[in-house]
């Protein structure tokens, strides 16, 4: 789903070289779902592990908190690339 929407939004934004930005668009869609796993894994164990005891807000939450702050910047992000006037 996410995909899809970031190639409209290079669509909508760039009117030049739309290939090239398409382009980079899917290689760092690649990397993303590339280093994802191995991030977000290596915090969800990290946390869970007992030499790693942390308070409250840091504690296994972690990964969820940094999940939803990459979703909120992806956001805020797209809100303010489709709020920009279109260039012709």
């Amino acid at each position: 789903l996410g995909y899809p929407a970031l190639a409209v939004l290079i669509n909508a934004t760039f009117q030049v070289d739309a290939g090239f930005w398409n382009g980079v668009a899917s290689s760092c869609s690649s990397l993303g779902r590339a280093a994802a796993p191995l991030l977000a894994g290596s915090v969800w164990a990290a946390t869970l592990s007992d030499s790693w005891r942390l308070p409250y807000p840091i504690d296994w939450h972690l990964s969820f908190y940094m999940l939803a702050t990459v979703g909120v910047l992806i956001f805020a992000a797209a809100a303010a690339v489709s709020a920009r006037p279109r260039r012709r």
